[in-house]
């Protein structure tokens, strides 16, 4: 049998999309999450 005509095996594929409105200006919100020290804050209890 030919590569063409062999049937391809895939694996699915995922996608995960979320979208946010934050009430903050574009750079009050840029400054906070550019700021390694916020990490912390961003990190679940679960996860630290």
């Amino acid at each position: 049998m030919s590569d063409f005509a062999r049937p391809q095996l895939m694996r699915p594929r995922y996608r995960l999309q979320r979208e946010q409105r934050l009430a903050r200006p574009v750079d009050e919100v840029f400054a906070f999450f550019a700021d390694a020290a916020n990490l912390e804050r961003l990190t679940p209890a679960t996860r630290r």
